[in-house]
């Protein structure tokens, strides 16, 4: 669940967070390590052979801050897939 789902505040974003988990997820074959405030830890780039692009691209879609993660259009364009 995104932590802003807390505080009752839901937009597209809250998608781009759960689909950023559902991506990590797929790629290391376990739910991620989420912080008591809802960060991801990102440890998990130093066990797994993910291209480092696709890494970035989760940590982003996971900010706790939904006003920084990307939106659904800016993550088609970015260079990843």
């Amino acid at each position: 669940m995104a932590p802003e789902l807390n505080e009752h505040k839901v937009s597209t974003t809250s998608d781009i967070y759960s689909t950023g988990i559902m991506l990590y997820t797929m790629l290391v074959g376990k739910h991620p390590v989420i912080s008591d405030m809802g960060e991801l830890d990102t440890s998990f780039q130093e066990y797994y052979d993910i291209n480092y692009r696709l890494v970035n691209l989760i940590i982003e879609m996971t900010d706790i801050d939904y006003r920084q993660r990307p939106s659904a259009e800016e993550i088609l364009y970015m260079d990843v897939f």
